[in-house]
Parts: C-alpha cells; structure tokens; sequence
C-alpha cells in the first residue's frame, strides 16, 4: 500500500512512486496530491517555496516579536543552514564552510560595522570580518538555539533601527558583540529570498547549486524507497546494498551507511567517518 506524506505544507506524495525526488533540471516535476486531494504535476523549486514560506516564513510572521524574538531567530538561522546548501550546491556534510560562505553573500550589504580598524575599508579585509562574524552565529547563535534553546556570549537580541545586524570588533579585528534584530533579521532573507527566485531561472550557475544541493537533501542513493516496520519480516528480495552484520541491518550507500539494529537505533556513518545514533520507528533502504 502506498504511502503518502507531506513534502510541503500545499502537497503530499507517495513515497512508493516518487522517493526520493531526484532532480535533473530546473524545470523538473513530480506527481503530488494536493489539499483537496486532486493529484497534478508542480515543479521542484515550487514545492521548496512551498516549504520555506508555509511552515518557516510564513509561521515567523504570526510571532510577536519581544517574546518570541528567539523562536524568529531559530526559524531565520534554519533557513539560512539549509538553504546555503542550495544556494552553493554543497552538502552540509563537506563542513560548516557551507553555511559561513551563504552568511557573507546573502548578509554582505547589509549589516552594520560599528567599530573596525581602518583597513577594514579594504573590499577582503571586510568579507574576513564578515567571515569571522559568520563562524561566531555558526557557534553561538545556530549551536546555542539549537543545541542549548539559548544565545551564548556576545550576541543580544535587540531592535535596530535601519539593520537586521551590528557587530563591533576591537582592533585586532576580534569580535566583541554582535546584535541582531530578530524581526529584521526575518524580513532580509525574506527579501533575499525573493530577489534569488527571480534570478534563478535566468542563472545557470545558480541552477546548477540547486540541483546539486536538493539532490544532497532529498535525492541521495543513501536513504530510498520502501519504508518497513522495524520489527516486521523483511521482504524475500533483499536490496542489493543490504546486508545483515550479525543481528543487525547495514545499508551501504556511496559514502555513507546506515546500521539498523534490533533494537529500533540506527547507527548513521557519514563519508567523514563522524557517527550519529538515532532511535527509529520506521527504516528507509534503497529497493
């Protein structure tokens, strides 16, 4: 029987038929149900916008901003993690480069340098600034929300009059405080968002990352098709990369694989080697 999730607040589809959703072009589609329950074609890059408005965008709308100034800022810095796998077609996975390469192109014309050396004027020395501000979000904002539910040093949380952010350094180009406002925050990559959907069908390159990028999300070999109770009896047709180690399952993709033991815990190796224990449910293997 056929399953059917949501891929996006607007649309549902059989992961039996369309799992995973591998891309090949800009223009590709894929077969989904929509809310009244009527099955169409509608594009990838429409499905993600679904996504990014429908249950980020839109929901950081519905907030008030002094007591929810951190849940703002969490949904803002989740966009900006995922989407700069899009944006410079790179996994996630190849480093936290990713996401501080995406913060200097998307926030590079907007943010406020209060105090900075002279020779911050140079074009270089302000994208290092900018790089150094993106590394300190990477650790105290996305690691301290995510990891912590809590900002950690030098970041406040705080109206701005004309910038979603302010940073200062000292000197020696350290950097001694950064603010941000969370509703300004939300409204720049929104905007941001805007501008790269009315460029993406005219840049080639920007095609590219994206298809790159959605294909490392949502179109790997790692993780596919049939999804089977843990504990029921697995088919007679094994798939060629699943093997049993001992009482346990492994799935071996291009780079990656994926334990599933008894227990209902899969043990997920990256190419890196960095291992990651999950407790499941439900398994995923290619068919």
């Amino acid at each position: 029987m056929s399953k059917l999730v949501f891929i996006s607040p607007s649309y549902r589809l059989s992961t039996d038929e369309n799992w995973p959703i591998k891309m090949s072009s800009i223009a590709d589609e894929v077969k989904v149900i929509d809310g009244h329950g009527s099955e169409l074609s509608v594009k990838i890059i429409d499905i993600y916008k679904d996504i990014v408005y429908g249950w980020f965008f839109d929901v950081a709308d519905r907030l008030n901003e002094a007591p929810d100034g951190f849940v703002i800022l969490m949904i803002g810095i989740a966009f900006l993690d995922s989407h700069s796998q899009l944006r410079l077609g790179k996994s996630s996975l190849s480093g936290k480069e990713v996401f501080y390469d995406a913060f200097v192109e998307i926030f590079e014309s907007v943010i406020d340098i209060e105090t900075v050396p002279v020779r911050a004027i140079s074009k270089n020395h302000k994208e290092s600034l900018l790089r150094s501000l993106a590394k300190c979000l990477y650790v105290n904002v996305r690691n301290g929300l995510f990891h912590d539910l809590m900002i950690r040093n030098l970041i406040e949380l705080k109206h701005i009059p004309n910038s979603p952010m302010e940073a200062e350094w000292t000197n020696q180009s350290e950097i001694q405080y950064i603010g941000i406002d969370p509703r300004k925050f939300i409204v720049h990559l929104k905007n941001y968002f805007e501008m790269y959907l009315s460029i993406l069908p005219q840049d080639m390159a920007l095609q590219s990352n994206f298809k790159n990028g959605w294909n490392a999300i949502l179109g790997n070999n790692t993780i596919q098709q049939a999804k089977i109770p843990i504990d029921s009896s697995y088919p007679a047709s094994t798939p060629s990369n699943l093997h049993y180690t001992n009482s346990n399952i492994q799935i071996q993709g291009q780079n990656n694989s994926i334990e599933i033991q008894t227990g209902g815990t899969a043990l997920y190796t990256s190419q890196y080697g960095r291992q990651s224990a999950y407790r499941i449910k439900w398994r995923a293997d290619k068919s």
